[in-house]
Parts: structure tokens; sequence; C-alpha cells
């Protein structure tokens, strides 16, 4: 039991790091779907997985490897890149908060009252719907990062970080 529970911090570890950079380079939007989507397919891969170590561990390491980058994503960069930077900081602070009352306060009974309903060989289909709601949002995330928002750049000027080549 141990050793299946330790890929949840294996998992999210790999994903914080990863995925983020991934999407400093493919874009916010792009990472976010990818995340959403993977958490989902890998929540499916984890109700459908019988109850050996291997496939346990394989299926939760990889539900934490994508919805930690997605909360890392959310957390950072999309939230601070939505708003004016005299409100990062606050901006944060409240998706933060929302999480936690949500997440942390919220869910567990909500959780509690859905298995008392309906038993808990359906406890994972909350997560699912979340993680299916969470790839619709991100859907409609305005791409301002990456490669993907350079590919759509309209004045043609240089992307950040690029310099022009004044040589020719």
């Amino acid at each position: 039991m141990g050793t299946v529970m330790s890929a949840i911090g294996f998992g999210a570890t790999a994903g914080t790091l990863i995925l983020p950079w991934l999407s400093d380079r493919l874009g916010r939007k792009p990472v976010m779907l990818i995340s959403a989507a993977g958490a989902c397919s890998m929540l499916w891969a984890l109700k459908s997985s019988v109850a050996s170590t291997v496939p346990l561990f394989l299926s939760l390491f990889m539900v934490h490897f994508f919805n930690n980058s997605a909360i890392t994503l959310t957390v950072g960069p999309v939230c601070s890149e939505a708003v004016p930077p005299g409100v990062m900081a606050s901006a944060t602070g409240i998706v933060i908060a929302v999480g936690e009352l949500l997440g942390g306060g919220l869910a567990p009974i909500l959780v509690g009252q859905f298995v008392e309903q309906f038993g808990i060989e359906y406890l994972l289909w909350l997560p699912i719907a979340s993680t299916c709601i969470g790839f619709l949002a991100s859907l409609f995330l305005e791409e301002n990062h990456g490669l993907a928002a350079s590919c759509w750049e309209q004045d043609g000027s240089a992307s950040e970080g690029e310099e022009e080549d004044s040589t020719t």
C-alpha cells in the first residue's frame, strides 16, 4: 500500500516540474488541455485498474502528474498572466483561497453525501467529471505565452526575448 501511495508524491513532483516547463515552450492552453485530458483518462484507468501494485502505482502516478501540473499552471502563470501586474498577488491568493474552500472545505462534504447516496464504487466519477469540466474551461483560455502565442502574433514584431537581426 505504501508503494502505491508514494505514486501521489512522485507523480505530483514530476508533473509540477515537467509540464509547466513545457508550457513555457508550447503555451499555457495546450498544456492545460493535455493536463485535463491526461488526468481524466488516468482517473478512468485508475477506476478500471486491477488491485495490483504496478497498475495502481502507474495510474495514480499519472493522475497526479497531470493534475498537479494543472494546479501549478492555474495558480501560477495562468492566473498571473491574466491580470495587471499590480494585482498578481491578490489574484493568486483568491485562486488559492477558492481552491482551498472548494477542494478542502466543501468537496469532502459533497463527496461524503455522494458516497452515502450512491456507494463508494462510484466515487471516482466525481473527479472524472471535474477534470472534464476543467478541460472545457481550458478551451476558453486566451493563449498569451509560448509557441502557440508566437504563431498568432498579428504585428509581425519579434517575440519577447527574441532580438531582431539588424545585420541584414
